[in-house]
């Protein structure tokens, strides 16, 4: 007999897949693309801040945002820890959101760390569209909170959609030659835009693979559980 968890994981998954391909379910995505949009603009800060520079503004729109970061030393390395980790960090992010929900001692620590997350880069704001994004991401974190076992499944929701936004979302990078993360690491590296796109969307699809190897695919018998 299928776990419940992992029939929830099948569902979640073709939900998130139907709202990617479906215009018709394009309303649900676009709710959602600020939680994802943050958590991508979210890893580039935490790198920013982790490789020792600063963050001068942080941006965030409904499906765009940008983190300005100050390099204290110039270095190269360091922006190539920062450019790689914004589509690294929304996967890692997802996959973590949805592991956490699985276990009950988890779940509320990561429910912490997320609207502590979202109070810490206020402080980087940049305007009231900013803040009012911010807001509305850290309403949907509270709501998880307050909501008990149902907010329980709604972020394991929200992590399944971020990891599948992750596979997504690098793919839009092949119409833009100018400006992009890929660009960005393009002119770091010296290689080719083409290799960093095939890297996340490689790296999006191994860790929601992960999540579908880690989520109980079936119910224990009873004597197999003492």
């Amino acid at each position: 007999m299928p776990h419940r968890e992992f029939s929830l994981f099948i569902l979640y998954s073709l939900i998130a897949f139907g709202m990617h391909h479906y215009t018709e379910l394009a309303i649900f995505e676009y709710s959602l693309k600020p939680i994802e949009t943050f958590l991508h603009e979210g890893a580039h800060g935490i790198a920013t801040l982790l490789t020792g520079n600063q963050i001068e503004a942080f941006h965030l729109e409904w499906r765009e945002g940008h983190v300005l970061s100050s390099f204290a030393h110039g270095g190269r390395i360091d922006r190539i820890i920062v450019g790689l980790t914004g589509y690294v960090g929304a996967s890692v992010f997802g996959f973590t959101i949805y592991t956490a929900t699985l276990w009950p001692r988890l779940v509320r620590a990561m429910k912490l760390v997320l609207i502590m997350m979202v109070t810490y880069f206020s402080i980087y704001a940049d305007g009231l569209n900013t803040l009012f994004m911010l807001a509305f991401v850290a309403g949907v974190f509270v709501l998880c909170w307050l909501m008990n076992d149902w907010g329980v499944y709604l972020l394991r929701f929200i992590g399944v959609f971020v990891m599948i936004s992750a596979i997504y979302t690098p793919t839009y990078l092949w119409a833009y030659d100018r400006s992009g993360d890929h660009i960005f690491m393009s002119k770091l590296t010296f290689l080719p835009s083409s290799i960093f796109i095939i890297l996340w969307v490689a790296l999006s699809i191994l860790l929601l693979w992960l999540a579908y190897r880690v989520t109980p695919t079936k119910i224990q018998p009873l004597n197999d559980m003492t």
